[in-house]
């Protein structure tokens, strides 16, 4: 048996050029469906009060005390939803995201 001395190994990177891609493809898929979400700590309310027929707005500010996030129900008259924007604005809110599904 007579070996080469001369002839350098190769280095086959094919599998990991697909395992690579393999996990890009998980990455690009699997990304698009990560929800970021900020964990608020709400103050305890003592008085009840009974839920009105009406649709709510719900405003979610973090402990920095900026508006992170306006969700309203879809059938609401959104003229209202402005009214919160420029209340909110008017209040020194900058950032201020408005919530979809979707």
């Amino acid at each position: 048996m007579v070996y080469d001395w001369d002839e350098k190994p190769e280095l086959n990177i094919t599998p990991l050029v697909d395992v690579m891609l393999v996990l890009l493809a998980i990455m690009m898929v699997i990304a698009p469906n990560i929800v970021y979400e900020e964990l608020i700590n709400l103050p305890q309310g003592s008085a009840k009060k009974e839920l009105s027929e009406k649709k709510p707005v719900h405003i979610t500010i973090n402990k920095e005390g900026q508006a992170v996030l306006i969700s309203a129900d879809k059938s609401l008259d959104y003229g209202l939803v402005m009214s919160v924007l420029a209340a909110v604005k008017q209040a020194g809110f900058s950032e201020v995201s408005l919530a979809t599904n979707g």
